[in-house]
């Protein structure tokens, strides 16, 4: 087992591994007035698609001072070719504190889950917890957040991140970890979250811990996502990765096949930008994903400095994944993150 592993961590280092067959297009989206933005989520809208991005700026012109660092979350209308159609917006009641918000519907509503310090924090990820608002639009054509909700879970850590949503039976579902795959039920009314499932399978992946990605969609196997993971290299790069996983499609939800490999294209890390320059870091990060007939669009920022959509033939990439090799419920739930593993969707 340990030669396979071996074996697969070369091939999918070499920078002659092969495109993977299911990858059918890569498209970068270019935001007027916001050129730099990044980490786009996507969702299937009207006849097109509705497409959040984050942006960053340092107030006072002090640039690289990070207690200036503020970020900004917008959105915009793509039509049924990515061409966009519409102004883009900044979601104002996000201020300067929320990023990364996902979409996921719930019974006729959208809403957005994102993270946040919370309204009296003054750093943007020390503090970080996760938020959930609905999103309305005005009759002029203009997109508002009602009022946000914090999503809490008593065994939670210190700061948060990249929770998954997920609705079934039109309920809010959550994925907090996902090996063991740990699974949070939400109250709207309050924001009280409650661990209900937890499964272990056998998940084999050595590209990294696996982290969150876009939000989970029903497909005819069960619910898929896109996850991703990074991992550092001898020479002190950390490389991002991508794979996509699918659960069962009722409770207990557990991972039923997921990727062997990661995503291979040409295109991948071809961003300029200063995390790939100083941090040495090469980022593919997923946020959204849209099913549309035989296809997959599943959007991803690049390097903190680009939003690409990759367009994905639904049937190879099912083909292309593998089921896993058990899956065991876990019994003893509520416990303190610890006594699992270290493997959060933080990250």
């Amino acid at each position: 087992m340990k030669k396979i592993a071996s074996l697969l961590v070369f091939f999918a280092s070499c920078t002659g591994f092969a495109q993977s067959p299911f990858i059918d297009s890569i498209h970068q989206i270019l935001v007027p007035g916001f050129e730099k933005a990044y980490n786009g989520a996507i969702y299937p809208y009207e006849d097109g698609y509705l497409l959040t991005f984050r942006d960053h700026y340092f107030i006072d012109d002090d640039e690289g001072v990070w207690e200036k660092l503020r970020f900004r979350s917008g959105i915009v209308k793509l039509d049924s070719f990515f061409n966009i159609c519409a102004d883009p917006q900044i979601l104002e009641e996000l201020n300067w504190r929320g990023y990364d918000p996902r979409f996921i519907k719930i019974k006729e509503d959208l809403y957005l889950v994102y993270t946040s310090p919370g309204p009296d924090a003054d750093n943007l990820t020390r503090k970080a917890k996760i938020y959930i608002a609905k999103l309305s639009r005005h009759e002029n054509g203009s997109f508002l957040l009602e009022k946000e909700i914090h999503l809490q879970f008593k065994n939670a850590n210190f700061a948060e991140k990249n929770w998954i949503p997920f609705c079934y039976e039109d309920q809010l579902y959550l994925t907090y970890m996902l090996r063991p795959h740990r699974v949070l039920k939400a109250d709207l009314g309050t924001g009280k979250c409650e661990e209900v499932y937890a499964t272990r399978s056998g998940v084999r992946w050595y590209w990294g811990a696996l982290l969150g990605g876009s939000q989970l969609q029903l497909c005819e196997e069960g619910f898929l996502g896109i996850f991703h993971s990074k991992k550092a290299t001898k020479g002190g790069a950390n490389i991002y990765h991508i794979g996509a996983y699918i659960l069962s499609p009722t409770p207990p939800f557990a991972v039923k096949k997921h990727s062997i490999v990661p995503f291979q294209h040409s295109d991948f890390y071809s961003t300029d930008s200063l995390v790939k320059k100083i941090l040495n870091m090469h980022c593919i990060f997923p946020l959204g994903i849209a099913l549309k007939g035989e296809k997959i669009v599943v959007s991803y920022g690049e390097s903190d400095a680009a939003i690409k959509l990759m367009v994905l033939d639904k049937k190879k990439l099912l083909e292309s994944m593998k089921a896993t090799k058990y899956q065991k419920t876990i019994d003893f739930l509520q416990k303190p993150s610890g006594i699992f593993c270290k493997e959060f969707t933080t990250g």
